[in-house]
């Protein structure tokens, strides 16, 4: 080798140092940047007619571990999975109420029967009355406001899903871009690895909304499809659409999540997009079937106390809250008692129906029609309405041994015709607004049901308490459940089944911040891994920069020899 090809050799190496040197410059800026991976300076042996004269760059590379990065990307969407879960559902249990919290359901259950326990005490007392109907509609309100919640977290749910499916769209569309540029540069042999990364970042973004497969094609593209197979990248982007829903409510019907068109809802499983579908189809929707078991429960349990009795003064008209038509079948058999009394409770007329005669419901309308001083029939609304024909006198009711329909209800229950509370769901449940404007309405006593009951006969009194101790007893005997959202078949009070429904809202509530701190840590170990083996590490970069630093002066340094060698000869020839 002369000393021409000795300074070629020399200044090759200058050259592919200094390049290296600043691929490590850049490593180092980028140390602290999300998804960086380390780019390496692969050198090759440059030759000339068979003859090494000098070193040259071959390729700029960055390692990264594809098995590993696989396992992230699909712990990155197990995690947000668990993430958006636990975060939705934690909103929700706070408006709940704590277990221990006086707003919580069995508290204002216990308020409502620690009421009714007055009320057993002086029957006679309208302040007790009104504390009771105070209590019973802050319970209903309760529960209404509860049922609200539940489907504003719905409605909330639907709209981020349009949130996410948004930015998933711009992630594909990203991911579009980068694979065309990265694919004409792959071609001519340049430098891709800062795009790589990019979007290996997009794919993660796709990957947190949605569990996702994909590959590499041999153009260096990157493919992205469903976990049905669909595509969501392959030679251009395929976007989902989605609008969410206003006004959202226990019937609301939603849109399908679509990508060209088809309906894909069901394989966005994982992922943002896959838990929020699920909170809003399915675990959202069980805390309302939850609270609209207990609102039914209630409702049905008390009002089918409160049917058994009358108000003292009885009313001068009477309106159902149960809706009929008049040609509906009415199979029904035992005895009711209508009564004409006046306001002192004594008896001006006494009329016992054999239910067994009627077939229809326009039927017992006509026979409580046919009852002297008595008007009766099937309204506009569908309500069945009975009317004391002289207005000094009031109508008392007594199921007596009545039994009507499959579930055996006395004929006041059936039709509804002293209810305590009307609506049969949580979203509607409410106190009679009859009731919350006159209180001396709610029934504490019964009509009598002695057989020999006469005119002139006391039929009812001020004192009676038989109704308001069974409104009490009520609240404390057991009620047998079917399953109802997360909650199985139980028998329990009513206040024990309020205080299971929050304390197992809340046990899962705990279980799924646990998993998502579980697979959050998971995540967090694999992204540790990856930056391990494909991130910056400073120490190695700084330990490169000075092994760079002594090839650059050993190559220096042999330049400067040449030079002096040039200058010796020149000086020699002279």
């Amino acid at each position: 080798m002369d000393i021409r090809s000795a300074y070629s050799a020399a200044l090759s190496s200058l050259n592919a140092t200094q390049y290296a040197s600043s691929i490590t410059s850049t490593n180092i800026a980028n140390a602290n940047v999300e998804g960086y991976s380390a780019q390496r300076v692969n050198t090759a042996t440059t030759y000339s007619d068979g003859s090494a004269v000098g070193v040259g760059v071959s390729s700029v590379s960055a390692y990264v571990n594809e098995n590993l990065f696989k396992s992230y990307v699909s712990a990155v969407s197990q995690t947000t999975y668990a993430q958006t879960t636990a975060d939705h559902l934690s909103q929700l249990l706070d408006q709940y109420g704590a277990v221990d919290s006086g707003s919580a359901l069995a508290d204002l259950i216990t308020d409502l029967e620690t009421a009714l326990a007055d009320l057993s005490v002086t029957p006679e007392s309208q302040t007790v009355k009104n504390t009771v109907l105070n209590a019973a509609d802050q319970l209903a309100s309760t529960l209404n406001d509860l049922s609200s919640d539940v489907q504003q977290q719905r409605e909330n749910v639907d709209g981020d899903i349009e949130n996410a499916v948004t930015t998933v769209n711009q992630a594909l569309t990203e991911i579009e871009d980068l694979n065309r540029e990265i694919s004409v540069k792959t071609a001519l042999g340049e430098n891709t690895s800062a795009l790589e990364d990019a979007r290996a970042q997009a794919l993660l973004t796709v990957s947190e909304n949605m569990n996702v497969s994909y590959f590499t094609t041999n153009t260096n593209e990157l493919h992205v499809y469903t976990t049905g197979g669909l595509p969501l990248v392959d030679s251009r982007a395929h976007e989902l659409s989605y609008e969410s829903t206003n006004n959202v409510n226990a019937v609301t019907s939603f849109d399908d999540i679509t990508l060209d068109g088809r309906d894909v809802t069901n394989q966005l499983s994982g992922g943002t997009i896959g838990a929020l579908v699920d909170l809003r189809d399915e675990t959202i929707p069980a805390r309302q079937e939850e609270l609209d078991a207990l609102a039914g429960a209630l409702a049905d349990t008390l009002n089918a106390v409160l049917n058994t009795g009358t108000p003292f003064p009885p009313q001068n008209s009477i309106t159902g809250q149960e809706v009929f038509d008049g040609s509906d079948a009415f199979s029904a058999s035992g005895t009711f008692r209508i009564v004409l009394s006046d306001a002192d409770g004594e008896t001006q007329s006494v009329t016992d129906l054999d239910l067994s005669t009627y077939a229809m419901v326009s039927d017992l309308a006509a026979a409580l029609d046919g009852i002297a001083g008595v008007s009766a029939s099937i309204d506009a609304n569908g309500h069945l309405t009975i009317l004391s024909d002289d207005p000094d006198l009031g109508i008392a009711l007594s199921e007596m041994d009545s039994e009507v329909g499959s579930d055996a209800q006395g004929v006041s229950d059936y039709f509804g015709l002293n209810d305590l509370f009307i609506g049969d769901d949580a979203g509607s449940i409410k106190v009679r607004d009859e009731l919350l404007d006159d209180p001396s309405l709610l029934s504490c006593g019964k009509l009598s049901q002695d057989a020999t009951l006469s005119v002139g006969d006391v039929a009812l009194t001020s004192g009676d308490a038989s109704v308001a101790l069974a409104l009490q007893e009520a609240m404390n005997t057991t009620i047998d459940f079917a399953d109802a959202g997360a909650m199985g078949a139980t028998t329990l009070t009513l206040a024990d089944y309020s205080a299971e429904l929050l304390s197992s809202f809340a046990l899962e509530v705990s279980s799924v911040e646990t998993q998502a701190e579980t697979k959050g840590l998971i995540s967090e170990t694999l992204a540790s891994d990856i930056s391990n083996e494909s991130g910056v590490n400073l120490d190695e970069e700084a330990a490169r920069l000075t092994v760079l630093e002594n090839q650059y002066s050993a190559s220096a340094q042999v330049i400067q020899t040449l030079n002096d060698m040039f200058s010796s000869l020149i000086s020699a020839v002279a």
